[in-house]
């Protein structure tokens, strides 16, 4: 067993010439001397090193962007900034495609500009862009928090007194009231993806999102009083809305640490949310 195993060694070891010769002379102008062990040895050395190089361009260049396990939440985070940026895009493009055709149909004579129900059907037209519609999963996660024994208030009769207000989100205050320096507002942080109640039963009169501050709502209220809600991750609502104080309305940001943007308004001048309210 020994001398067939030495066998094989020395054959492994044994080197081979291999000439390279001139066609017409015959001459011979290059030659290797290789065995099969050494040809073994040069493969398995330009593997790892072809293996190096690969490792090092995909673990240190933005190629291990597309490896499943390796994409950052950085980089994860600019995919979502673009996907809603090209949305919002989309969205414009298209309302400025039904601005042109509206304008172009009042050039050629389509719509009398002297007829108030064809003016008013034109405006319709350019505002049935809207928001982004909810997938099933997004209307069953609101309609679980909705229908959760968790948020409280949920029973309050609908006509709640205006001067009692509710918490509307139950955390701590990292930003305070300051006008002076553009704080009209506080920011609350709470656990993410928490329930925002209404803070003063009202209607909804607008909501909004950009890309910075999520989704927006802002609320007309009793007694004068403007609520604004921002950097939300999703809305329970819609404009026209009649809301009653304690009302669940949207969901704060997922994120570790999420903030509650929050405003109290009336007659047109910034009130301190926490002279109204104990948060």
């Amino acid at each position: 067993m020994k001398e067939k195993i030495k066998t094989k060694i020395r054959k492994l070891r044994f080197k081979y010439k291999i000439s390279i010769l001139n066609e017409s002379t015959l001459e011979e102008t290059h030659s290797l001397r290789l065995s099969p062990l050494n040809a073994i040895t040069l493969f398995v050395i330009l593997l790892l090193l072809v293996f190096a190089f690969y490792s090092v361009i995909i673990l240190f260049t933005p190629l291990c962007n597309y490896l499943p396990g390796y994409s950052t939440e950085e980089v994860r985070d600019n995919y979502m900034k673009n996907a809603l940026m090209a949305d919002s895009l989309r969205e414009v493009v298209d309302k400025q495609n039904i601005y042109i055709a509206t304008l172009k149909a009042v050039v050629t004579g389509e719509i009398d500009v002297q007829s108030r129900s064809a003016l008013d059907s034109a405006v319709n037209d350019t505002t049935k862009v809207g928001f982004i519609a909810r997938s099933d999963r997004e209307e069953s996660f609101l309609k679980d928090y909705e229908d959760s024994e968790s948020i409280e208030d949920t029973s309050t009769p609908h006509n709640a007194n205006a001067d009692m207000f509710f918490t509307p989100l139950k955390g701590v205050i990292n930003k305070k009231f300051n006008p002076k320096s553009g704080q009209y507002g506080i920011n609350i942080t709470a656990k993410p993806s928490s329930p925002v109640a209404a803070a003063l039963p009202g209607t909804i009169i607008n909501i909004s999102y950009t890309i910075s501050d999520g989704y927006s709502i802002v609320m007309s209220n009793d007694n004068n009083f403007i609520t604004v809600y921002s950097n939300l991750s999703d809305v329970m609502v819609s404009p026209s809305q009649k809301i009653y104080a304690g009302q669940p309305i949207a969901i704060s940001q997922t994120a570790s640490e999420s903030s509650l943007h929050f405003e109290l308004w009336q007659n047109n001048m910034p009130l301190n949310p926490e002279d109204f309210i104990i948060f």
